[in-house]
């Protein structure tokens, strides 16, 4: 949940899971700089096009996988959609790029408001959250976080059933 003031906002995570499953995200990718803003909407469109001609099932809950790509700095941002293990990889286009997440520990925050605000309370997960908590995201082990867009999102308004997933460590002594 997440509280507005005039030019702050106040997260807290709806859930904790110490443990979730592996997932394997398939989808498009494209890489943005680390400096200035990144627009991911025409991504997303060309993502929602290719969908409807896939033979995926549960299309109605989507991700957006936000990651490093690696020593040049900058943003992966991936719009893709969860498969299961026994999905038959080859089948998919070339252009499809698949993103393994390992089991991992997670906070869970509901993002309240237009999907174009995402980055103000990611700012304050990582900013203001996290350094008042035991839980530590540390960049040798996670580079990633992910939006879950569930069944009640609407695309067309931007709002509604959005989460912010972000991987943390519980350390030792830490649950």
């Amino acid at each position: 949940m997440d509280n507005k003031t005039a030019d702050h906002i106040t997260v807290t995570p709806v859930q904790i899971i110490d443990n979730y499953k592996p997932m394997l995200i398939a989808g498009l990718s494209r890489e943005y700089p680390s400096c200035g803003p990144f627009e991911v909407t025409s991504l997303w469109d060309e993502f929602n096009r290719l969908l409807l001609r896939l033979p995926i099932p549960n299309k109605d809950i989507t991700y957006g996988l936000c990651s490093d790509p690696g020593a040049e700095g900058g943003l992966e941002y991936t719009c893709g959609v969860e498969i299961s293990g026994n999905w038959d990889l080859p089948s998919l286009p070339n252009h499809i790029s698949i993103k393994q997440l390992a089991s991992h520990a997670y906070a869970i925050f509901e993002h309240r408001g237009s999907v174009t605000d995402i980055r103000t309370t990611c700012d304050a997960i990582y900013k203001e959250w996290i350094p008042q908590t035991e839980y530590t995201t540390s960049p040798e082990d996670i580079d990633f976080f992910f939006e879950r867009y569930g069944r009640e999102f609407d695309p067309r308004r931007g709002k509604g059933d959005i989460q912010i997933w972000i991987p943390i460590n519980t350390g030792p002594g830490l649950s």
